[in-house]
């Protein structure tokens, strides 16, 4: 199908400013915050376009997972500015689960989010 695409003239964007407007029109916000400056996002791109020759269904994949990525940002930046208390949280001790596929850190987390006194990603 992305061969298909290709002869047909259809090259997805990864531009950085496209995929920024995708993650904006997904999310609903358009405040990045403080900072708005996303060149990690643009070095990132250049350096694909630069180096890995995607086809069709890479870049669409890639467009995918940018976009993706800058939408969790413009919510969680949304989400920091409703609630700034959050950020006066001091975190004394945290624990961090991490390890292999299959190797049982999926059932760990959602038995630590069983405790109220615990925070795991849901």
């Amino acid at each position: 199908m992305g061969e298909l695409l290709s002869t047909v003239g259809i090259r997805p964007s990864i531009q950085a400013e496209y995929i920024l407007q995708k993650a904006i029109n997904q999310s609903g916000f358009d405040d990045l915050g403080g900072n708005p400056d996303y060149e990690g996002l643009e070095v990132l791109i250049a350096s694909i376009e630069r180096q890995s020759k995607l086809n069709t269904i890479g870049r669409l994949t890639s467009q995918k997972m940018f976009t993706g990525f800058m939408s969790n940002r413009l919510e969680l930046q949304n989400w920091f500015a409703n609630h700034p208390e959050e950020l006066q949280q001091k975190i004394e001790k945290p624990l961090f689960i991490i390890g292999l596929p299959r190797t049982g850190t999926t059932i760990l987390h959602n038995l630590m989010w069983q405790d109220p006194g615990n925070r795991a990603p849901p």
